[in-house]
């Protein structure tokens, strides 16, 4: 049943009936057990495309702080001064969901030349920053409202059938995304490596990022810059911020970059303005695999927020200080499946689009700590 409307998904992706077909897929799961996996279902679980902003972001009524005036991530982060944290937030949201509709392979919506954020703010799209190379690589668009520039980083494509798409995944590959699992997990969505051999000339993806950070920055000396994205949109923000001091990364569950080499990310010291948001499942499976997934960063859990089916059950990571081992000793046998199906549903951008609303609305906050991002710490801790 949830393989027949992933087909569909796949074939009618163009005609935006992504919301019809998320809400089918909801209900089968809700109303039905996991069957084993199946190599389409999975890629659906991992798409991260959004089509339409999702109805609770729509009818959020949540007060709104004075027009934007600091990127100060801490202060963001505990909602001061009141309403700092949705003001902010999304309009990285709402750029996140520009950014997915407007690239390849979905091009959902004609392109927007500008964005009015809930508090009035207008910012304007600098199209001639806007990134798409063909076959593939980086995608980006920038924005600007006065002296502030925002560079949007798109997400992983994994549609196995679409060139761009097997370039993002050759270069998952290339990184070790799930650590030494990452081969199998392509090989579970169907993807054959093997191709990889051909797009070798492709994987300078940190090194286009960094040339598109030195372009904006040249035309803008004065210009503060931030840089966001989510999966591997989120990990390119992160590894051009920790290599400068003037630019600012705050991602949405960014894909580990402990495995790429130290001349294209800078580990070395934490940073304050290095701040990854994450679903606890999704980020916590991912360093699961990859201990040490989001180095130098502080990493920032929704808690206390309703997760995807295919996570119930599962032990909760950070829930406390065993939970690593909790999960090895729960899931005997080949727990890959059951936890790339959670790690799939609690990964795509309309759930991190719902958890950003439902937070500011219940001010329940999400909860940071650098330890977060190395495995040191849990939450009862």
């Amino acid at each position: 049943m949830i393989g027949s409307c992933a087909a569909r998904l796949l074939v009618f992706h163009l005609t935006g009936i992504w919301g019809q077909c998320s809400r089918e897929i909801q209900d089968i799961s809700e109303a039905q057990p996991l069957d084993p996996v199946d190599p389409l279902d999975l890629q659906l679980l991992q798409i991260s495309n959004v089509l339409q902003p999702s109805a609770r972001t729509r009818a959020s009524r949540v007060s709104i702080a004075k027009p934007l005036q600091s990127w100060n991530f801490t202060q963001i982060l505990r909602d001061k001064p009141t309403g700092s944290f949705l003001s902010h937030l999304e309009v990285l949201v709402r750029m996140i969901g520009v950014t997915y509709n407007t690239t390849r392979p979905i091009l959902a919506h004609e392109t927007p030349l500008t964005l009015t954020a809930r508090d009035g703010s207008v910012w304007q799209r600098l199209v001639h920053f806007d990134r798409g190379p063909v076959p593939g690589g980086v995608f980006a668009r920038v924005f600007r409202h006065g002296d502030v520039v925002i560079l949007v980083f798109k997400g992983v494509c994994t549609d196995v059938k679409v060139e761009q798409c097997k370039i993002d995944l050759c270069y998952l590959k290339e990184i070790q995304n799930y650590g030494p699992v990452s081969d199998r997990v392509l090989q579970l969505m169907g993807f054959d490596a093997q191709l990889c051999n051909t797009y070798r000339s492709f994987m300078n993806f940190t090194e286009q990022a960094s040339a598109l950070v030195a372009a904006i920055q040249a035309a803008c000396p004065r210009c503060e810059l931030l840089v966001t994205g989510h999966s591997l949109g989120g990990m390119l923000a992160m590894t051009v911020a920790s290599r400068s001091s003037t630019v600012k990364a705050l991602s949405f569950a960014p894909t580990p970059w402990k495995h790429l080499p130290a001349s294209q990310v800078d580990a070395r010291n934490s940073s304050p303005e290095m701040v990854a948001l994450c679903d606890p499942y999704d980020c916590g499976i991912n360093a699961f695999f990859v201990p040490g997934a989001r180095l130098a960063a502080t990493t920032c859990l929704f808690l206390e927020q309703e997760e995807p089916r295919p996570c119930q059950g599962l032990v909760e990571p950070y829930f406390n200080q065993t939970w690593r081992q909790q999960m090895e000793r729960e899931s005997p046998g080949d727990s890959l499946v059951p936890l790339l199906l959670c790690k799939g549903s609690a990964h795509r951008w309309p759930h991190y689009e719902s958890m950003v609303d439902v937070a500011a609305r219940t001010q329940k906050l999400p909860l940071c700590s650098r330890e977060f991002s190395i495995l040191q710490r849990s939450v009862s801790t």
